[in-house]
């Protein structure tokens, strides 16, 4: 199966399928689930968020003969230390009640199908670039660029 032009090699932790409501909701485990939101509020354009593996699966599954819509993409937090915390990620908030194991920042409000082609459509373009060669400056860690050895980099500039 392919995801942006890529072939897709992994697997998925757990499906959760309603074939009585005609849609399934993914779920990858972590031992956290913090800082894994990627929900999209009224009105706001879709961006690549942190953590797509979820959004990936959930489009890969699209692509099969399972017949269900995609209601979320979510990651379950096993050490969570509120329920809030439990799941996080990306849901489709007309058609999907975390019941409040998730906080609303995982909300997305529109079109759930839409948002993935979106996602996917914004990761093809930064394959391409990644492809050419464009590895944009962006570290992971505050500090990062005080060690870095790239004195000629323009975050070390900064």
């Amino acid at each position: 199966m392919d995801f942006a032009g890529v072939r897709l090699r992994g697997r998925v932790d757990r499906v959760d399928a309603d074939a009585e409501r005609g849609r399934f909701v993914v779920i990858d485990y972590k031992g956290s689930s913090k800082d894994y939101a990627s929900g999209l509020k009224e009105g706001d354009e879709p961006s690549v968020p942190h953590h797509v593996q979820g959004l990936i699966y959930a489009q890969a599954l699209l692509r099969t003969d399972l017949g269900l819509a995609c209601a979320g993409a979510l990651y379950l937090g096993y050490r969570a230390q509120s329920p809030k915390e439990l799941l996080a990620g990306a849901y489709d908030g007309a058609a999907f009640d975390p019941a409040g194991l998730s906080s609303r920042s995982s909300a997305v409000a529109m079109n759930f199908s839409a948002y993935l082609d979106a996602i996917e459509a914004l990761v093809a373009d930064r394959l391409a670039a990644l492809s050419e060669g464009a590895i944009p400056v962006s570290p992971s860690a505050p500090k990062a660029c005080e060690y870095c050895p790239a004195y000629d980099c323009p975050g070390r500039l900064a």
